[in-house]
């Protein structure tokens, strides 16, 4: 991909929700720890966020939200709905 960055395992699916979120932090921790290259990864994470992940996550959150039995994965829709928002008015 564009921001050189690859993943470890090959029993990972790139497309899967938590691969993706471990991206988007990678990006985020890139633009603390790299000054120079602060405007390169905030506009890198702003148009993944734009054009990948805030295109389904919402209905996947909303989806696991009224599927879950359990209250616990019903929170942790609930929670990564509330921080992908965040990260999205942040950048």
């Amino acid at each position: 991909s564009d921001s050189g960055l690859i993943l470890s395992s090959t029993d990972i699916m790139a497309d899967h929700i938590g691969a993706e979120l471990n991206f988007i932090g990678v990006l985020f921790q890139k633009i603390q720890e790299e000054p120079a290259k602060k405007l390169y990864y905030a506009n890198f994470a702003k148009s993944f966020l734009d054009k990948h992940l805030m295109k389904w996550v919402p209905q996947f959150v909303k989806d696991m939200k009224e599927a879950a039995e359990s209250s616990l994965y019903k929170e942790l829709a609930q929670v990564t709905g509330h921080l992908l928002y965040t990260m999205t008015e942040s950048l």
